[in-house]
């Protein structure tokens, strides 16, 4: 498909009309009209002023937080509607700072040497064509365009020093951004030094950090597994991971990196010519490029190059969420500049999700392994992207409550980044008589111990009693599983079984378990019996990566765990090692090495590995040894 596709391409009053007016662009309805009332000038500056409100309100949860909480053709409804309202009373919108702002304050902040800017965004094929007639017009000439897939992630811009990376940094404000120079290491694609030849003393590198569709679904898994909340989309977990502290945290995320532009080039000379040049340059240099590009002329011709895009997206490993066009002449693009916010010589081209409307049956509460209360809708049945969709994460109580989703809503569901399906409106003219907001509940669904609310992880809720049946499933299915000890025969439904009957608490138990109580176990005859006595006397002697990563250590995925394992030889050593024997291991960052250590501190851990020893598992190094490799 993807070959095919390359050889087609060729070589309140104010603030409740801002949250009407984001549902109506939601609903893909026209933005609220300005009423009469609005013409004699007070209630527009209250309009302008509300919506900048609100937009910067979206700035903050998109770039800072990675967590938006309305689709981005909801966000530019937003942007277009503020746009006319400011030249309606003389203000030119192009003077004012449009980028948005993703710096964290957690990192030195870094000056670009040359401005990135952010893109134009169109939705429809009338309005593409009309900024490439346009933008043909104002060149002067017959130009050629390059089409490139939007990747959606977090902009970065990658320096690199007589072929060197000497400095990687987010795009910020577009002046200065994050110097996130320490978590490069941590992108497996992104090279310390530039191959071939012919490099400028200096070049800034306009690039995406990304994260691809099957890691999006791994770290997902791996965070439920853990009990604790999942991303929404691939973007969310790219951002959220570059801006980690930890190094070694970062690397277990997966991310990766493409280049598709330029800034500052020394020397000067050393510029592409075109866009085209550039992405040759970039495969001779062994860098991470756009893999699908087109190239075309004509107007029409560029609209049916999106299409062939907007088909094919769904063979990608990796997410677009639309096309970006491209003059191809740096020549031509100096005739047209750029605004304060964007080139006048690019546009991003955004895809229309696919949205579908059911009704919101319930909201019911799911307790992972580490006490955490995530609320998930219960869905009449609908297809989406394919599949038919009966269930979708709310993520926690706040989006809840940020929505206004009321059980019996009629509600809208897209998939956000092509992965996952999510709740992104709410068709409140179909709201049912008598509906209430949902209250988050004050007991344990599971256990009925009363939640608590932790602060310190965003003011989410948890069971705290550690005993809770949920936390105690969720615990045995992380141990047992295919990144833990990956016990043959012992799935979801035994692992269940085996604690509702009483016979297992911690993974200990297991352990010691006779073919007579495997037999008792509802569902297993026999032969299961026989092959899982057999898969535990197999499993007492474990890799010792696969213990570690089955205790479900806080900050430790299995990338980490092997590190660990390589270090330390085995469970026992690693409980052994000190907070400056941890933090000193390469890839492991401090936060990691203050979990290990707080973990292997707990009584509850120290327990464990005892009952574990005495079961027969082998926790140590053969001969005795527990300390570190040489």
């Amino acid at each position: 498909m993807q070959a095919g596709m390359a050889k087609f391409l060729g070589g309140s009053r104010a603030a409740r009309r801002v949250r009407v007016a984001v549902w109506a662009v939601a609903l893909g309805v026209s933005c609220l009209r300005i009423d009469a009332a609005d013409a004699d000038g007070t209630e527009t500056g209250k309009r302008i002023e509300a919506l900048r409100a609100e937009i910067a309100h979206n700035d903050e949860l998109y770039f800072k937080k990675a967590a938006p909480e309305i689709s981005d053709e909801a966000y530019d409804g937003l942007k277009r509607e503020l746009a006319e309202l400011e030249r309606s009373v003389g203000i030119d919108p192009e003077t004012r700072e449009n980028v948005g702002d993703d710096r964290s304050g957690r990192f030195p902040a870094w000056k670009h040497g040359e401005r990135m800017l952010s893109l134009e965004k169109v939705y429809s094929e009338a309005e593409l064509k009309a900024f490439v007639k346009r933008a043909m017009a104002e060149a002067g000439a017959d130009v050629a365009w390059v089409l490139e897939p939007k990747y959606d992630g977090l902009a970065v811009s990658a320096t690199y020093e007589h072929g060197r990376l000497v400095r990687l940094a987010t795009r910020g404000n577009g002046i200065e951004g994050d110097d996130v120079t320490a978590n490069a290491g941590a992108i497996a694609s992104l090279p310390a030094r530039l191959g071939g030849e012919n490099w400028p003393a200096r070049i800034e590198l306009r690039g995406e950090v990304y994260v691809k569709f099957n890691d999006f679904e791994r770290v997902n898994a791996e965070r439920a597994a853990a009990g604790e909340t999942t991303f929404a989309n691939p973007r969310a977990l790219a951002a959220g991971s570059l801006k980690l502290i930890d190094p070694g945290e970062v690397a277990e995320r997966g991310l990766a990196v493409v280049f598709y532009g330029w800034g500052q080039v020394e020397p000067v000379s050393a510029t592409p010519a075109s866009q085209v040049m550039f992405h040759a340059q970039v495969k001779a240099w062994g860098l991470p490029g756009v893999d699908w590009v087109g190239r075309e002329e004509k107007v029409d011709a560029v609209y049916d190059v999106v299409r062939v895009f907007g088909g094919g997206r769904r063979q990608l490993a990796y997410p677009i969420d639309g096309v970006v066009l491209k003059m191809d002449d740096v020549v031509s693009r100096s005739r047209l500049g750029v605004t304060e916010h964007a080139p006048r010589w690019a546009v991003a081209y955004k895809f229309a999700p696919e949205r579908v409307a059911t009704r919101l049956k319930a909201i019911t509460v799911q307790v992972g392994r580490t006490g955490l209360l995530t609320p998930v809708a219960e869905l009449e049945p609908v297809v989406l992207g394919g599949s038919s969709i009966a269930r979708a994460t709310l993520h926690n109580e706040d989006e809840i409550a940020g929505r206004d989703i009321r059980v019996g809503d009629v509600v809208f569901l897209e998939k956000t980044g092509e992965v996952i399906p999510a709740i992104v409106g709410v068709d409140r003219s179909q709201r049912p008589d008598g509906s209430a907001p949902y209250l988050f509940p004050a007991d344990c669904p599971v256990c009925g111990a009363a939640v608590v609310m932790r602060n310190d992880d965003g003011g989410l809720r948890y069971c705290p009693n550690k005993g809770c049946s949920a936390q105690v499933i969720g615990r045995l299915k992380h141990f047992f599983g295919a990144q833990g000890i990956a016990l043959d025969g012992f799935g979801a439904a035994t692992i269940e079984a085996a604690v509702k009957t009483g016979i297992v608490h911690t993974p200990a138990d297991v352990f010691r378990m006779t073919r007579d109580e495997w037999l008792a176990l509802p569902g297993v005859g026999g032969k299961t019996a026989d092959r899982l006595v057999r898969s535990v006397e197999a499993a007492k002697h474990a890799e010792p990566w696969r213990l570690i990563n089955g205790l479900g250590i806080p900050r430790v995925g299995g990338a980490t765990a092997r590190v660990l394992a390589a270090k330390f030889r085995s469970l026992d050593g690693l409980a052994a090692a000190s907070r400056p024997e941890l933090a000193a291991v390469s890839g492991i960052g401090p936060s990691q090495a203050d979990a290990v250590a707080g973990f292997f501190a707990e009584s509850d851990t120290v327990e464990l590995l005892g009952r574990l020893r005495q079961a027969g598992v082998d926790t140590g190094i053969p001969g005795g040894e527990h300390g570190v490799t040489d």
